[in-house]
């Protein structure tokens, strides 16, 4: 004890913080909430399927370094270059070879987030011959860009999830050596040492 009475106490702690687990939860939590009252929830549907893109990049990001010697060199390239290396490396056949579903949901996915991360406004029209009953019931209709129609609902966010997940533990199981579960957060420490006496 010291002449103060005091007991000092040295705190450590440490943490490995996995992003693309994060971001993943992330994208999960907002969608949900937003499918709880889905009207005027646009903006929750817009920051899943952001929140699941990114959560794709990073998980990239979190294997690459493992796959590639020179990860850092790569980190230029888009998402979908990225994403035909690893694949490339690890010899995967992914289903619907860029035809279909999940390859389609993918391009989209990252079309509307390059959309939003280099937001440009624009002018946006619409021109057609109705009969005068189709016009009267479509007048008050919206005129929206694509990604705004994406976010009208849950299902754009939904399968943007569901395509990724099955992407991701197609990489996840060819993975070499014995990776943490995917979408595992990270572990954390932390201990106290009791130090008698001042600190210096």
């Amino acid at each position: 004890m010291s002449k103060t009475g005091k007991v000092f106490v040295e705190v450590k702690k440490e943490r490995q913080m996995i992003m693309y687990s994060e971001l993943w939860h992330a994208s999960d939590c907002v969608l949900e909430k937003a499918r709880q009252n889905p009207e005027g929830s646009s903006w929750q549907f817009l920051s899943s399927i952001l929140l699941t893109a990114f959560a794709f990049e990073a998980y990239q990001n979190h294997i690459g370094p493992c796959l590639f010697a020179h990860w850092e060199h790569l980190d230029r390239l888009s998402p979908l270059a990225k994403f035909d290396l690893i694949i490339d490396r690890l010899e995967i056949s992914v289903p619907n070879a860029k035809g279909g579903r999940p390859w389609q949901t993918l391009s989209e996915l990252f079309k509307f987030r390059n959309t939003i991360a280099h937001g440009r406004s624009k002018s946006l029209e619409k021109s057609d011959t109705k009969t005068t009953d189709a016009y009267l019931d479509g007048f008050h209709d919206e005129l929206l860009d694509d990604w705004e129609l994406r976010i009208r609902s849950d299902e754009f966010a939904l399968r943007c999830r569901e395509d990724v997940e099955a992407l991701l533990r197609i990489i996840h199981k060819q993975l070499p050596g014995e990776p943490e579960r995917l979408f595992a957060f990270g572990s954390g420490f932390h201990s106290a040492t009791v130090k008698p006496g001042s600190p210096r």
